[in-house]
């Protein structure tokens, strides 16, 4: 057995596959490598859709380096009201993409990340869901497994399959 606060494994951003941080960026921040922290075009979208349009199906508008700063410093933001939890959100991805690279914010973002059932981080979940190390994850199973991201328990391709297959196709 194994003791743990979080069942979580650390591991160096060379040893996560390509193949999961191209699905990352493709499905969480297609602008990733253009911004610095805030993209103000999907900010507009999701201002133009759920606030003018009443549509909430367009998902929110953080970046990768903000969903890291929601995940990482979520006591100190979520004190806040919704508008100063999203400026101080800001704040921090801007920051955080001055501190580092655009490969080592992926890299901490996918070290840290919730997969559901009590997993986090790319490496526990590639181990929990496919056997292997995340090194060695499929096209398909890196879109699995970044799709689960979006809802974990919704996208979970144990519980799920048929759902999670349709998520990991987009």
């Amino acid at each position: 057995g194994k003791y743990y606060v979080q069942n979580r494994l650390t591991i160096n951003n060379e040893n996560i596959s390509q193949h999961v941080k191209n699905a990352l960026v493709a499905t969480e921040d297609s602008r990733f490598f253009e911004h610095k922290g805030l993209d103000i075009i999907s900010i507009g979208r999701v201002f133009l859709k759920s606030i003018v349009m009443h549509d909430t199906r367009q998902g929110g508008g953080s970046t990768i380096s903000q969903q890291y700063a929601i995940i990482f410093f979520h006591v100190g933001i979520m004190a806040y009201s919704p508008f100063g939890k999203k400026t101080r959100e800001i704040f921090i991805a801007a920051r955080l993409e001055k501190q580092f690279t655009k490969e080592e914010i992926i890299g901490l973002y996918l070290n840290t990340v919730p997969f559901g059932e009590d997993i986090y981080g790319i490496e526990v979940a590639a181990n929990r869901f496919f056997g292997k190390a995340s090194s060695h994850l499929t096209p398909p199973e890196a879109a699995t497994l970044v799709g689960m991201l979006a809802a974990n328990t919704s996208y979970n391709p144990r519980l799920y399959p048929d759902r999670s297959m349709q998520r990991r196709n987009i």
